[in-house]
């Protein structure tokens, strides 16, 4: 396994105070050399959310709540999956890393996708760098490589607050590997089972000789079978992203990512009519040759951040990403067999799922003076963009039959009649604000909430369209310091879900909300 070649100066601080305090030290200990004081230095590391070359397993910070805090400043339930760690147990897909976070389960679509659950609920947004993104069956599985993350941020409960509307289970941040000034380089190349090969370089470092401008590129290529016969999976990745410092206190940073792969879908065997299990070799495969998914991603982000003399912080962050998938597969069976060696009927099909993203966020934080203690007001707004397309068709023929014991995946190709059957544009715009009052030295309150508007048109029907006006959604909370390092919390927050069914006079039915007290 390859080592991170990164390593970041954390005591140079403390040096300098060293120094500084040597050389007062030197100048009393000439005027006296027989009574010397003690010279004590304390050096602090400053907190940042970055997590490579930290080897730890947690994170000072976290950035998943439109602001950097700690995890014991976040009234809710968080998990971060650190570089050190994906490094250490192999995470190489957003799979890996979700199957192994505290409080996620999955459920399969065969062996190239997945959807995942919090709390009951299914995650359908995540975050990328904070800007959300639906998250779709057959996208969140492979097509987010984790060589470009630096880390994942999982909050567990509605995050209303940070995403606007969607299901209360909570969210997904991706965290993006920032350019560095020190030069690094690494690369890794590794084989494991069923032929699974895998290919990777990391570069960055400065471009100019003063450090303000800076670069990284990450590139991966995996290609591996699996224990089923003829299912395999190819990804290549390339992520770009430079970064350039205006002033001291005003950083912007450009970058792309793109993904694209294709895989052999499987939805797995049938069970019998008397509900149980085939008794054939599990590496069997029910589809044909010709059958794939191709799948791609395309991230095109620009950001501004502001560091404030107060210490407060300005950030704007811009997304557009474009992501397909086509899937052509002859493995769903549609039949109920009643024996090992039936015969089943196979139902042909192609489906096609365009999606695009827009999004752009500002976030304004600072800290204010009162009482006599100091205190947070957070300030934003956000309007996001989504338009998605599904083409959907069957084979001709519709249906084939296939043995269980002995499949043939030498089957022809079918053509396939692909219509239009949904396109949807969703456009929501949101203002938030969050205060955070320091009511006592250990005891911090927190009040604050977003309005939200949201609209879905139907380019197909314009009887579909429908609109939310002004839908608040609260958030409250309450934490108290039992020492440095433990604090206990509570908290309150509310998550509202569009609900596109309607009632019999036509109207639809109000959105559905969502409160969680923890």
């Amino acid at each position: 396994m390859s080592q991170p070649l990164f390593r970041k100066r954390w005591l140079s601080a403390a040096i300098a105070l060293a120094a500084c305090s040597s050389s007062a030290f030197a100048q009393e200990a000439d005027q006296d050399s027989s009574d010397l004081p003690v010279v004590r230095v304390v050096g602090e590391a400053i907190s940042e959310p970055t997590t490579e070359d930290t080897g730890s397993y947690t994170s000072n910070r976290v950035t998943i709540g439109k602001q950097g805090l700690s995890l014991k400043e976040t009234p809710q339930s968080v998990s971060v999956i650190t570089r050190e760690r994906m490094n250490d147990q192999n995470m190489t897909t957003l799979d890996d890393v979700l199957t192994r976070t505290t409080g996620i389960t999955k459920r399969d679509f065969g062996p190239t996708a997945s959807v995942y659950l919090s709390r009951g609920y299914e995650i359908d947004t995540m975050l990328l760098d904070g800007t959300p993104i639906d998250s779709a069956i057959g996208v969140t599985d492979t097509m987010f490589d984790t060589a470009v993350l630096d880390r994942v941020e999982v909050l567990r409960g509605p995050a209303g607050l940070i995403q606007g509307s969607g299901e209360p289970s909570g969210t997904v941040n991706l965290a993006r590997k920032r350019a560095q000034e020190e030069f690094g380089f690494q690369t890794a190349l590794s084989y494991g089972s069923h032929d699974a090969y895998r290919g990777e370089v990391d570069v960055t470092g400065a471009l100019d000789e003063s450090g303000r401008l800076r670069g990284r590129f990450v590139g991966v290529h995996d290609d591996r079978n699996h224990f089923i016969d003829h299912v395999y999976t190819e990804n290549t990745t390339r992520y770009g992203t430079l970064e350039y410092d205006v002033t001291p206190s005003t950083t912007i940073s450009v970058g792309l990512m793109d993904q694209s792969g294709e895989s052999r879908p499987n939805y797995g065997l049938p069970q019998l009519a008397n509900g149980q299990l085939l008794d054939i070799d599990r590496s069997t495969y029910h589809g044909s040759l010709w059958d794939v998914k191709d799948e791609s991603i395309e991230r095109y982000f620009a950001e501004l951040e502001h560091e404030l003399d107060n210490g407060g912080n300005f950030r704007i962050i811009a997304n557009h990403i474009d992501r397909e998938t086509d899937t052509q597969q002859s493995t769903a069976g549609v039949s109920i067999p009643t024996s090992n060696t039936d015969d089943i009927n196979i139902w042909q099909w192609r489906i096609v799922n365009p999606r695009q993203d827009r999004f752009v966020d500002a976030t304004l934080s600072t800290p204010f003076e009162l009482a006599g203690q100091t205190h947070n007001w957070m300030v934003g707004a956000s309007h996001r963009i989504t338009e998605e397309e599904t083409l959907f068709g069957s084979g001709d023929p519709q249906f084939i039959q296939r043995n269980l014991a002995n499949p043939n995946p030498e089957t022809p190709k079918p053509t396939f009649d692909v219509n239009q059957t949904r396109d949807l544009e969703t456009q929501e715009t949101s203002l938030y604000s969050q205060l955070r009052l320091s009511v006592l030295a250990d005891t911090t309150f927190i009040a604050g909430g977003q309005v939200s508007w949201w609209e879905s048109e139907d380019q197909l029907d314009s009887t579909n369209n429908f609109e939310i006006d002004s839908e608040f959604t609260p958030y409250v909370g309450l934490i108290y310091d039992i020492n440095d390092q433990v604090s206990t919390y509570a908290s309150y927050t509310e998550i509202f879900q569009p609900q596109s069914s309607q009632e019999v006079n036509g109207d639809f039915l109000a959105p559905e909300l969502v409160s969680r007290l923890s």
